[in-house]
Order: C-alpha cells, then structure tokens, then sequence
C-alpha cells in the first residue's frame, strides 16, 4: 500500500467513525469527550452558582446536579413555592457533599423587572460574599405560524428572553471583572442556531443570544470572563405549559407526552453541567436526528436550509430511531468506497481532492462574495430579467439601498423608493430616471413613498400605497437599518430595545404586512440586508454591538418564514455585506440613549464599493439565493472560517480581541474616540 493510498484510507476511517460517533451520541463530540476525561463535576464544590429559571425543568435538575457536588446555590424563578421544593431536593441531594440550609439562596424575582436587578444582585453577594457562575435559563416558548404572530408577543418573548437576561448579565460584569475572573452561562436552544418552523419569535430571541453573547465572549475573555452557550433540542419538561402562541396574553398549555421522543431532563441537566464546569465556549445537547441535523446545519447549511424548506422539523423528528438497514453512515461511505476503488486509482482521487481544494481556496481569495453568489454572477439569471416587475426598496435613501435602486432600474425593473428623507429620495428617484431612460423606465415606474418604519400602525396605509399605484407587489427588499459602536458592558438596555425597534420589529411587522399578498399571487419574495456580523457574533467586537444581536435576530425569524413559507411560492435571501463605503456613521448609536457617534468613513478604510456590493446584491435577489455574503477579504474569507472551524474562530476571536477584528476595515484602530473627538472639535470650532 503506498503514501497515499494509506492517507486516504486513514481519513475515510476517520469520517466513518466521526458519523457513528454522532449517531450514538447526546451531545456534541467536544461535550461527549469532556463528560469522559474533563474536569470533573466535584470542581464545583464550594462555588457560588446563581441559576435565574431554577423552578423547574433543566434549571432544575441542574440546581440538583450542582449540589450533588457540594455547589453553594442562588436559586431564582418567580415561583417561590417551587423554588422552595427545588430547595429541599437540594439540601437532600447535597446532604453528602456537606451543604447546609445557608449554602442554598431562595431569591425569587422576575427577570423582565430590569429595575430591579442591582437589589437583587446585591441580596446575593451580602448572603455569600462572591458570585463564581451566573446561570441564564429563564425562558418562554412558542408555537405560531409566522405571518400570524402579532407584534406584542414578539416584543413580550423578547422582554423575557433576551432583555431580562441581557441586562442582568451586565449588572454582575462588573464584581466579575473587579476579581478578574467568572462565568456566564446562557441557555440557548437548538432554535438558536437554524430556524425551525412554526416557532419564529422563540428562534429569533435563540439568535439574539448567540449573537449578544459571543460578541460578549470577544470582548470579556481576555479579561478573566468565560461565555458558554448551552443549545439544548428537545427535553422532556413543563414548556408548553406557559408556551406563547401568535396572541398576546395567550398560553397554550398541555404538556410533553411521556411517549415523545425526548431527552430526559436529568441528562440535559447532566450535560449542561459538564459544559459550565469544563468552561466550553457552546455545547449542543440532543437525541438524534436533531443532534445529526445540527451537524448539517453548521457544515453543509445550504443542504439543511433545503431539507428544512421542503420538509420542515416534523419530518427530521419522524426519522428518529427509523434507520433502515443498509442506509447507516458506515454502509453509505463503504458503498462510495467500493465505487470509487473500482473505477480509478486512490492516488488519482486523492490528487483530485487537493488540486480541488486548493482551488477552492484560491477562488475564495480572490473572490468579493461567496462562491454560489460568483457562479450566479456568471451563470445565473440575468438581472434582466427583473424587468416590469415591482421591488419596494425601504432604506433607499443611500449607501446600498440606493445603488441597489440603480441596479434594478438600469434593468427594467419598477421601483418603490421608501426612507425617511424626502429629500435625499427626491434625489435618487431623479438618479433613477436618468439610469433607467434606456430600459423604458418612465417617470410612473418609480413610485417616492417616504416612510419611518418604526411607526408600525402606518405600515398597511405604506402597502395600501403600493398596490394603488402599481396594482402588484413583486420583491420587498429590507434594506433599513441603524449601526452601533459600543462597548458590550457599557450598554443602557434602551439603546437595545431602541436599536431593535428599527432593525427588527420594524422590519419584522412591514414582512408580516404583505405576506398575505405574496400567499394570495402565489409568489413573492423578501430579501433582508441583513450583515456578517448576522452570521458570527462578536466578528467586530466592541463596535457593532447591538447590530450584531438584531442581525442574529433578522435571522431567527427570517429562516423560519422560509421554512414554513417555500412550498407556498414564497422565496426570502439573506443579504450579508461585510464593510462597505456608506454614510452609515452618521447616525450610528454608541453606548447612550438618544447620542449619535457622528462622523464619517475615510479612504483608507478597508471597504467595498457601495456600487459592486449592490450589484451582487441584485444578483442574488434575482437567484433567488438563500443567503449571500458579499465581502472583500480577509472579511470574506473570516466568513468561511467562522461557519467551517467554529471553534478555530472562536479561540482566535477571544485571544486577539477587538483591535485586530477592526484592522480588518477600519484605517481608525479607535474609531469610536476618534469620532468622539471629531463631535468636539465641531462644537468647539
């Protein structure tokens, strides 16, 4: 056997055994490794851990799991009496490992009562002097079709979900910080990391963790401060008990049946312990096929979005425990094997794999978007073909949503122009005329309907609008939006909930307004600008805080509406720049409510041009692509690193830091106190 006959066949081995381990796994390989041979769960003892939704379910049974390892307890849920009975399990379960009444902490409180979070926090630390590990597991569930959701259960999931959390985390930084050293753990959800179907509030505040929390995890690790994200799928608990639907105010009750194919809530709880004392950056815990499916998700997500879209989640859950003979992992490969040993020489096929890989990574360094957005641009639909049909462009008043504007209309295209500047539309619409005169755009193709799409009892009068003046409604493109440059820890929770009114709900309620339109045509599409920064929290940590989270959020709830929406002829592209050449700064938020960074991007800066990244947005509307990213490198190539080799973007992430994340675009390595001094320099001149 030569060289390369033996390396292929040691890394076929290796591929089959990675999948059977999977398959006979509950939890991801780094959580199943470290249950064998990490840091044991004894390391606990003595520990002060705050665990907020401790009631019932995985807090729990997490709550035991501690004590049983001699963990001093603050357990918190608005349920006192629970709390109480969750107390005693622990003092009997604890009774070895030496706890006594005063090392458990009854602290009842609602997580949403943001005021009153520093009391609370101070109650702890006056019982037991320090806080090691706060525990966010509080949470809601849902079960809602997506264009049915009302705008207030959105809001109330995300007052519970994220901003309760959010803000707590941010009231004990500080007692972390001053002894150099803690713990913050998030429950999140298998929902967190692709979207399910018929759950798209519960997936968007999912995403919004990731998002807040990673970029938490960039900024804070060099500083003694560890992150871990827990996903777990499904598990056996009282969920559904206060489950929100798509109606304000209603709960859907019932409860898990015992014959539903679920985790055991102890396991879970078992599992999270394992992840929280070993400090893992996130740890996904689940029976098979969800556990199988999040693989694919994160490693091949063109395939899972595809499969999610033509099948939805309850044909994943009906595979479980239904393998066929003959179609396991190991028969599967052994079958490629086989074919491929016949048909031509190992070392040929091998040679075939490095020349293609190698070539894979050239076109991606010297690409400015994602392969499929490049063959698109080549192969694809032409941008023609967009001609006499209707895009609606909210956000068109500059930087890509104008240029985008230009892309369409030089096509043939009609245009609906919407922002908040009149004047600045005014503008555009007259660029437009001009652009469009030699594809026959008159003066009626383009329709300036100026709109602040925050104000969402308008937005039906907006589309009323639309339809009066063109009689159809083709394509709405989701292009406004508002930046931020802040640091994690410094926040007012305002300029969150406000950031989020624009970028999200706005956005969000316009979608939900002329979905019924597109399901009554038959046909339709949404395409949301959303960013690289929705993909990874934390790329450009300490400068796009709150962006990242509402991008995160864009993608929660957009994934979803594709997955209950594709079989009705409704198609949605995520649109994912990296830096471009905008006027974006201008009104960029900082850390306080109601402040303005100012300033403006220079020529030094590391950014594409508004005009090309507009043009592959046009290309992969005009596709019908899932997702695009659209970015010159290193960006681009980040992008490929942080979906590929997670952890590996991870660690460098946390070790280098912001400085070397804003090198990657920005010629101002501090460009929020560069702006800063820009403002006073104005104010004194």
């Amino acid at each position: 056997m030569d060289f390369f006959t033996f390396l292929f066949l040691t890394t076929l081995s290796g591929v089959v055994l990675l999948l059977i381990l999977i398959f006979f796994s509950d939890g991801d390989l780094t959580l199943m490794f470290k249950e064998k041979i990490g840091t044991r769960l004894s390391s606990a003892k003595g520990k002060v851990y705050w665990v907020v939704g401790a009631s019932s379910g995985i807090g729990k049974e997490l709550s035991f799991q501690l004590a049983a390892h001699g963990a001093k307890l603050v357990i918190s849920a608005r349920r006192e009496t629970e709390l109480k009975t969750v107390k005693a399990g622990c003092l009997a379960i604890g009774k070895n490992a030496g706890l006594v009444d005063s090392d458990v902490l009854i602290l009842p409180f609602d997580v949403t009562n943001v005021g009153s979070h520093q009391h609370y926090f101070d109650l702890v630390i006056r019982h037991f002097g320090t806080l090691d590990v706060l525990i966010n597991n509080s949470g809601r569930s849902q079960k809602a079709e997506f264009q049915n959701i009302k705008l207030k259960v959105d809001k109330e999931l995300f007052k519970t979900n994220v901003f309760g959390l959010l803000n707590l985390s941010r009231i004990v930084l500080p007692h972390f910080l001053a002894k150099s050293r803690g713990h913050i753990v998030i429950t999140s959800s298998c929902a967190g990391k692709f979207g399910a179907p018929l759950s798209s509030s519960y997936n968007a505040t999912k995403h919004a963790l990731h998002g807040y929390f990673e970029t938490a995890r960039s900024e804070l690790a060099p500083k003694g401060i560890s992150i871990t994200m827990i996903c777990p799928g499904m598990v056996h608990t009282d969920i559904l008990t206060a489950c929100a639907t798509e109606n304000p105010g209603e709960q859907l009750g019932g409860k898990i049946g015992e014959d539903e194919k679920r985790m055991k809530t102890e396991r879970c709880a078992k599992l999270c312990a394992v992840a929280i004392v070993n400090k893992l950056d996130e740890a996904w815990i689940s029976l098979n096929p969800v556990l199988f499916f999040l693989y694919v998700s994160q490693y091949a997500p063109s395939l899972g979005r595809a499969f999610l879209s033509r099948y939805g989640v309850q044909a994943a859950i009906k595979t479980r425990g239904k393998r066929e003979a003959g179609t396991n992992p190991s028969s599967l490969l052994l079958q490629v094997f086989t074919k491929y040993e016949s048909k031509m020489e190992l070392t040929s096929l091998l040679i075939y794999i490095g020349i293609f890989v190698t070539l894979f990574l050239l076109a991606i360094l010297f690409s400015d978007g994602d392969l499929t957005v490049m063959i698109s641009e080549k192969f694809g639909k032409r941008l023609s073909s967009v001609k006499g049909q209707v895009f609606w462009i909210v956000g068109a008043s500059s930087g890509i949503g104008e240029y985008l504007a230009y892309e369409l209309v030089a096509n043939g295209a009609k245009v609906v122009l919407s922002g908040r500047r009149e004047s600045e539309l005014q503008k555009v619409k007259a660029q437009c005329l001009i652009i469009g005169k030699k594809s026959g755009i008159s003066e009626a193709d383009v329709l300036l309907l100026p709109v602040d799409v925050t104000k969402l009892e308008l937005h039906q009068q907006y589309f009323d609008a639309v339809l009066k003046h063109f009689g159809k409604l083709d394509v709405l493109v989701n292009n406004a939006g508002r930046s931020q440059r802040a640091e994690w820890m410094n926040i007012d929770i305002r300029v969150d909930k406000d950031l989020f009114e624009g970028n999200v709900f706005g956005l969000l309620n316009l979608s939900r307004t002329v979905i019924p339109h597109f399901l009554e045509q038959k046909r339709g599409q949404i395409a949301i600008t959303s960013s690289v920064c929705g993909k990874v929290g934390g790329r450009h940590p300490a400068v796009l805080h709150i962006m990242h989270r509402s991008m995160l959020y864009m993608y929660g709830y957009f994934e979803t509406l594709r997955a209950e929406m594709s079989s009705q002829g409704i198609s949605v592209t995520m649109l994912c720049p990296g830096p471009v050449f905008s006027d974006l700064l201008s009104a960029c938020a900082t850390d306080t409510y109601g402040q303005k960074l100012g300033g403006a991007m220079t020529k030094k800066d590391r950014r594409m041009s508004t005009e090309r990244c507009a043009r592959l947005c046009a290309v992969a509307i005009v596709n019908h692509l899932d997702e695009a990213w659209i970015s010159i490198n290193p960006v681009l190539l980040s992008l490929y690193v942080s979906q590929y080799a997670p952890s590996l973007f991870r660690s460098f992430n946390s070790r280098f830091g912001a400085r070397v994340a804003m090198t990657l675009r920005d010629s101002r390595t501090d460009l929020v106190n560069s702006c800063k001094q820009e403002r006073q320099e104005v104010k004194s001149d």
